[in-house]
């Protein structure tokens, strides 16, 4: 389908519902991707809880979502939510945009639609007039990263965890830093 064709619209909170088989796609490709060690709720929990932080964040002020369509097949799927700046560490404004999920339909990644979405959040973003922009890769998502950089995002901070139950990542010794 050409990109004309497509088109990038607001999705509503009541209408959260249509992303969860995007959802369960992205959920998929982080399993495939993602740390080996790290333990992962089954997707219909997975899905569970995703929808109740998505109701949640769609409720703050200016937050939103935007889903891509090409005729009537939602194909991909933004939400964005703004937090508080500045930032203690780096120069920010008084709030960041923190895009919680960019997810394309499996069949259609590679095809502009990740861009659009990302496209159409900054401008959202900038009429607001935030500029600054975080954006959270799941740690092996080589491929995310070379998207974001093509953007002009670079990476920023690493998140390191340890999941008790985890195949032996209990955690460690809380002595040593």
């Amino acid at each position: 389908m050409e990109p004309s064709e497509r088109r990038i619209r607001v999705l509503q909170a009541s209408e959260i519902d249509m992303v969860e088989p995007l959802w369960l796609a992205l959920d998929r490709q982080h399993r495939s991707i993602g740390p080996s060690w790290a333990t992962w709720w089954e997707p219909a929990t997975t899905w569970k809880i995703r929808r109740e932080r998505y109701r949640q964040w769609l409720a703050e002020p200016d937050a939103f979502a935007l889903g891509a369509f090409e005729g009537d097949d939602l194909v991909g799927y933004l939400v964005a939510h703004f937090l508080p700046g500045p930032d203690d560490s780096w120069t920010t404004g008084d709030r960041i945009g923190d895009v919680e999920s960019l997810a394309v339909a499996p069949h259609r990644r590679g095809a502009g639609i990740g861009s659009a979405l990302l496209t159409a959040a900054r401008e959202r973003m900038l009429e607001l007039g935030v500029r600054d922009l975080w954006i959270g890769v799941v740690h092996g998502n080589a491929d995310a990263l070379r998207f974001y950089e093509r953007h002009g995002l670079r990476p920023l901070m690493v998140t390191v965890a340890s999941v008790p139950g985890a195949g032996g990542a209990e955690g460690g010794d809380p002595r040593r830093g």
